[in-house]
């Protein structure tokens, strides 16, 4: 396997302690905290944020001393349970527990203020807040910290936009700000945000790791945790400038897969090898045999035993014959078979002459097995000539004996003359068969090549039937159910009408006495006499047929110059994954070994590109909304088909494209496609993407910190308490007060 696109699952790294942060050394300097639903950065300088850790906390309880701890941000990773156990202070992009929220903006304030000193707090909030999600910041703020001395809120996609535009210049344009919680296209008109045309969408990096993992579970059954599917997503996926033409290069072609292909390899433990040294395998040998010889002797035994069975059996009907039954009249014969269960004489022959079968050929087999060919003697017949009237009760006995041993005896003479008609009838065929070859090879070979032909059509409806016997509702398994329903019917009529079944002495096609099934004919409509529904049958069959393949094409190999080993059953058998879709899907381009660690190897590749494809696909997902590329059209032509005004067009060429899902590669370069697929041929599309997109909000909040629009949006603690929580102050980046 090529190792150049292979990585391990990712695990939750381990901290061996806390945390520490560098608190703020300056007084009465703004403090940026971007309080994201995905992370957390916090700080006073652009780009270098004092504190950045994941917006989670979890409440462990230490039950010895009835305790409970909270644990928060990067504490978390302390021990690899707190992660598993943490929650989000937000639900669909909103706080909806303000309790974790104190206490995460306790640990926030706890880390970064000095004792004594007082800051400003630049703070953000989704697009559309809430009035009582705004007011509760206000209250918590101004409440619970004493340093808080004046508090500012924008909108996060309003300061990645700062932080990206040029303060110089005055253009239209737009920002696409792709974030964990919410997607916002917000259009701007001159460098001021157009709020009232803006979208807000649910396609978003939450709702992208949830589809990859649901994407991984429909694969492979596996689940994965939060954690490392976002580890996953974030270092794997990629945005294809063409979908369609990459799954069709993903499936289609070995090569470039081999180029997009992720192995990732699962957590696995190889059993441990015991070497053994020559002496241990000696005895293992030993025992081997020896528990093979007694496996057969018990068998043989089981045989024997049997056998005596049914010949006690022959025996006991053979002399009620010859003694007790002897002189009954046939009314009082047939009365006598009823009371020992069977039907009428008929039966009773029936069941005799399939007796004296069964034993004659458990001879035959025995000698099979003793192998004595030439040592053969008949068995002694003295008492059989000898009238019954001349003879005791004993010699009676040794008389039936002699004549079993002597139907043996026969049994096995025609047996062997049978087998040796078989050998000779199957060299006289093969002698024909050559002699066809040398007089006429172009028809021998024509006709080699059909009945191969035929085989292997066999066994394709062979194999299609296992297929469908593995499907209940199937029409195959659905006749079966309606077999077997009519058969209980039949036994419950049978029981009300009182009609008597034989049992122990009923002998099937197998005879064996002790199995009833098929000595009523009926019994035998459960099956569809038109096809086999019994896989181990089916594998039987398709074994035998596999051997005839192989024996058909050994002799197409040496006399059929055309005729290739590439053709051959067994070959396309083991390159048959080189052709499939579904192995490239699952095992990747490489041939799949039946190991322990191929088996615990997921592979990464039509997810790569098809889980980002969300953001402009969002039926792939199922939702009902459009995607980024068709609702930025729609905002910038406002759903006309007209011909685009320069301000429209202006705005294709100042596109900002921030949030921390941007960074997915490619994703820059689709929206540029998806422009000009739809934009008159030779207008300049440009998406301005900063090299970390993550931190665009919090660059941006530092940076207006340090302008003069910022003095006009703070709210300082007297205003707080002089005009309530509700106290809301517009500005160029923040919401705007709802109209009635």
């Amino acid at each position: 396997m090529d190792n150049e696109n292979l990585v391990f699952m990712p695990e939750v790294d381990t901290l061996s302690k806390p945390v520490k942060y560098q608190s703020i050394e300056t007084n009465n300097k703004p403090l940026a905290i971007d309080f994201g639903t995905y992370e957390i950065k916090a700080g006073v300088d652009n780009n270098d944020p004092l504190l950045r850790m994941p917006n989670l906390i979890a409440k462990i309880r230490d039950r010895n001393n009835s305790v409970t701890y909270s644990v928060i941000g990067n504490d978390l990773y302390l021990n690899s349970s707190f992660i598993k156990d943490a929650k989000s202070p937000f639900t669909e992009g909103f706080i909806s527990n303000w309790e974790y929220t104190e206490l995460i903006m306790d640990s926030i304030i706890g880390n970064l203020f000095k004792n004594g000193n007082e800051h400003p707090i630049l703070l953000n909030e989704p697009l559309f807040q809430f009035k009582n999600q705004r007011s509760n910041w206000y209250e918590l703020m101004f409440e619970s910290y004493q340093g808080v001395n004046q508090l500012s809120l924008g909108v996060d996609s309003l300061f990645s936009y700062y932080n990206l535009r040029n303060q110089n210049e005055t253009k239209n344009g737009l920002i696409v700000n792709i974030g964990h919680s919410s997607t916002n296209i917000i259009p701007f008109i001159k460098n001021v945000p157009d709020l009232e045309n803006c979208q807000k969408l649910d396609i978003t990096g939450d709702a992208l790791t949830k589809y990859l993992s649901r994407s991984l579970f429909l694969k492979y059954n596996l689940n994965f945790t939060d954690q490392q599917i976002e580890k996953l997503f974030h270092d794997h996926a990629y945005v294809a400038k063409d979908y369609s033409k990459e799954v069709n290069d993903i499936l289609q072609n070995v090569e470039y897969l081999k180029g997009r292909d992720v192995t990732v390899q699962l957590d696995y433990k190889e059993p441990e090898v015991v070497v053994k040294s020559e002496e241990q395998l000696r005895i293992e040998h030993e025992k081997k045999i020896k528990s093979g010889i007694r496996l057969q002797e018990q068998a043989k035994i089981k045989r024997e035993q049997k056998l005596l069975e049914k010949q006690n059996d022959y025996l006991y009907y053979t002399t009620l014959l010859e003694n007790e039954w002897k002189d009954l009249s046939k009314v009082e014969l047939v009365r006598a078979l009823e009371n020992s269960g069977f039907d009428d004489e008929a039966d009773f022959k029936k069941y005799m002459k399939s007796l004296e079968a069964s034993i004659a050929r458990a001879n035959k087999e025995d000698d099979d097995e003793e192998d004595n060919e030439d040592d053969l003697q008949p068995p002694e017949t003295t008492l059989i000539d000898v009238p019954d009237e001349e003879l005791s009760p004993e010699d009676l006995k040794k008389k039936r004996m002699q004549k079993l041993q002597l139907a043996g005896f026969k049994a096995r003479q025609q047996n062997k003359l049978e087998k040796k008609a078989r050998e000779e009838e199957k060299q006289r065929l093969i002698d024909l068969d050559n002699k066809w070859r040398e007089q006429d090879l172009k028809s021998w070979l024509k006709d080699k090549h059909e009945k191969l032909n035929k085989l292997l059509q066999s066994r394709k409806e062979k194999i299609q039937l296992k297929k469908e016997l593995k499907d209940r509702k199937s029409a195959i398994n659905q006749q079966k159910m309606k077999n077997l329903t009519s058969l209980v019917d039949e036994t419950e009529n049978d029981k009300k009408e009182g009609v008597n079944k034989r049992n122990r002495l009923a002998v099937t096609l197998d005879n064996d006495p002790n199995d009833t099934f098929g000595a009523n004919d009926n019994d035998w409509d459960i099956y569809n006499k038109k096809i086999l529904d019994d896989p181990a049958k089916i594998d039987e069959l398709m074994e035998l047929e596999f051997k005839e393949i192989v024996k058909l094409e050994d002799m197409l190999l040496q006399y059929d110059i055309n005729f290739l080993k590439e053709h051959t059953l067994d070959y396309k058998v083991q390159n048959s994954w080189k052709k499939s879709i579904m192995h490239r899907f699952l095992r990747g381009p490489n041939k799949f070994n039946d190991t322990l660690k191929e088996h615990n190897q997921i592979h990464l590749n039509v997810e790569r590109f098809k889980t980002p494809e969300v953001l402009f696909y969002p039926h792939i997902a199922g939702s009902q909304y459009l995607g980024i590329s068709d609702v930025c059209r729609d905002l910038i032509s406002g759903g006309k088909n007209a011909r685009l005004s320069h301000d429209q067009l202006e705005m294709c060429q100042n596109i900002y494209l921030t949030g921390g899902v941007s960074k997915i590669p490619g994703i820059k370069q689709r929206i540029v496609a998806d422009f000009e697929s739809w934009l008159p041929t030779r207008t300049n599309v440009n998406v301005k993407q900063s090299d970390t997109p993550d931190l665009d909000c919090y660059n941006g909040m530092i940076k207006y910190s340090k302008s003069e629009e910022y003095s006009r949006s703070v709210i300082s603690k007297e205003e707080y308490r002089e005009n309530g929580p509700e106290y809301i102050k517009e500005h160029l980046l923040g919401n705007t007060i709802e109209k009635e």
